[in-house]
């Protein structure tokens, strides 16, 4: 047996201490986040062939290797991409409902009842001052919390676009730091080793990875991964090509792009939390404000339509238009007015100092310029026009005026006797002329005192079918679109997060099944170890019993 024996006992002491490393390393690393559980194969050593048969010669750890299933860890990547997209999603939408604070007394709903109120009251007794200011008092408040929400908005959609460039950093760290594992992992394994901890640290930065975009994951022969997103190469073997943000002067907040940096090409992320916040960026909050500026468009024009025929308590002496033109010497239908005007006539109503009212009809062509306009009531009597240096239309009728069958437009479109300044939800507010004198709040049709007909009629809109192709009321276009779809698409994306964060723990659990390490089965296995290495240990010391035996018979 002689120096053979000793080798057969040498090596197999040295394969389970080997072994019992391994699996003491497993233990320790238990709950050890990314850890892959690693496993011991033993294999057999060359035997000694004699002529009567070969001979083992002993055992030696052949491999140890890291137990993973790339399938599972695919589907993890999709999975997870896919949880934090819907998870931004939803957190988005929670923030938009935050700011529009439904239900509540400071709500939207709570504040526009109040204004129609206001309206309802001013019509019940046109001539109380009380009710004028009450009304003045409440439209600011309505708008200037409307003013609020769109801001807010707008707000959010900054931040999250500080937030989207601050993640496509990091997937730039993220990249450079997988091709440098890439590169420790191809030198490692070159000469026959295992990269077990190495590639562990890579499938931690992959899991990372996929929370912040969808991608497409190959390993080659080598050991290296590439990452591909929207099919072209992020990360290939030791080669990075990095992404950065651009803003886009041509969106209204300048807004940034995700570019390849050596192309400049747009890159679109579908999923994972950028993916999410692209979402809620560029879809999900424009539309709630889109249908924010659509609600007070229409309730502006629907409003100021029929305060701008009306009559006041006291005569409307002089006025400037709400409104400027781009260039008083530019047709008016194209001179950048809120609303655009169209061909036609309105009446303008003089009254002389004997208090005889003069009603002229003004045409407008589609090529009548401010200036025009201007010139044609100038050559009116008690009346004159002229235009400011701001491009505003200025009328001044020492004994009154007011406006009348409109079929134009102009009238809306340059803001004149109108009762809220502003076209959308950023500027709506409540015309200044009517906040300075509440006596101008034309609650009339007439000059008749007591007159309400104006005020029923505004406060009328309430009940009218002016939104969503004339199917639906303001109050009902509001709960409706606004704060009805917000509910749905809050909980559909809750219900998504929730789904998704079922199917990730679930493959978290079939990944730990595979790659965890079970305290029980390596606890049995550091026994087994054990046993082996007092086996090979007694034998060692048989062998050298048996020596000695002979030595001392010679």
């Amino acid at each position: 047996m002689g120096i053979a024996g000793f080798n057969i006992g040498a090596r197999a002491l040295q394969a389970y201490q080997i072994a019992m490393q391994i699996t003491g390393n497993n233990i320790a690393n238990a709950d050890t986040e990314g850890y892959s559980r690693q496993k011991t194969t033993f294999t057999a050593t060359q035997p000694t062939v004699y002529a009567y048969g070969a001979v083992g010669t002993g055992v030696e750890v052949g491999d140890i290797s890291r137990i993973r299933d790339s399938y599972l860890d695919l589907q993890m990547y999709r999975e997870r991409s896919a949880m934090y997209k819907w998870q931004e999603k939803q957190d988005m939408l929670k923030q938009v409902e935050l700011y529009f604070n439904e239900p509540s007394d400071a709500g939207l709903s709570n504040l526009m009842a109040s204004f129609w109120n206001s309206w309802y009251a001013l019509a019940n007794n046109p001539e109380d001052q009380t009710n004028r200011v009450s009304l003045i008092q409440q439209s600011l408040q309505f708008s200037s919390t409307i003013n609020d929400i769109d801001s807010k908005l707008n707000q959010l959609r900054l931040n999250l676009d500080e937030e989207i460039e601050n993640k496509v950093s990091y997937i730039n760290s993220l990249s450079t730091q997988i091709a440098q594992l890439n590169n420790q992992i191809v030198s490692r394994e070159a000469d026959g080793n295992k990269a077990n901890d190495l590639r562990d640290k890579r499938g931690i930065l992959l899991q990372e990875f996929a929370q912040l975009t969808d991608f497409t994951y190959n390993e080659q022969k080598n050991g290296a991964c590439s990452i591909f997103i929207a099919g072209r190469a992020l990360v290939w073997n030791s080669d990075v090509v990095e992404l950065k943000t651009e803003t886009n002067p041509q969106n209204e907040l300048s807004l940034a792009d995700i570019k390849w940096v050596d192309t400049d090409e747009i890159l679109t992320i579908s999923s994972g939390s950028i993916g999410g916040l692209l979402y809620a960026r560029d879809t999900i909050i424009p539309e709630y404000a889109d249908n924010l500026d659509t609600m007070c468009n229409t309730l502006i024009k629907e409003v100021n339509e029929l305060h701008l025929s009306g009559h006041g308590l006291t005569e409307l002496t002089s006025l400037v238009s709400d409104n400027a033109v781009d260039d008083a010497d530019t047709a008016l239908v194209s001179a950048g007015l809120p609303y655009t005007p169209q061909a036609g006539t309105f009446t303008i109503n003089v009254k002389d100092a004997a208090g005889t009212i003069t009603a002229t009809s003004i045409t407008i062509t589609a090529g009548t310029t401010l200036n025009q306009l201007a010139t044609q009531i100038d050559g009116l009597a008690d009346i004159s026009a002229t235009v400011t240096s701001t491009n505003k239309l200025n009328l001044t009728a020492p004994n009154g005026v007011t406006f009348s069958n409109d079929t134009t437009n102009l009238l809306l479109a340059l803001g004149l006797n109108t009762f809220f300044s502003g076209n959308d939800a950023s500027n709506m507010t409540v015309n200044s002329v009517v906040q300075n004198n509440t006596s101008l709040i034309a609650a009339a049709q007439s000059s008749n005192p007591g007159d309400n007909s104006n005020a029923r009629a505004i406060a009328a809109l309430k009940d009218s079918l002016i939104l969503g192709n004339g199917t639906k009321t303001i109050d009902n276009y509001y709960n409706a679109d606004i704060i009805g779809g917000l509910g749905v698409e809050s909980n559909e994306a809750m219900r998504m997060s929730d789904n998704q964060e079922l199917i990730v723990q679930q493959l978290t659990n079939r990944i730990d099944e595979v790659s965890g390490v079970s305290l029980d089965e390596e606890m049995t296995k550091l026994i087994k170890y054990q046993q082996s290495y007092e086996a090979a240990a007694k034998y060692l010391v048989i062998v050298q019993q048996m020596l000695d035996t002979l030595l001392n018979v010679i």
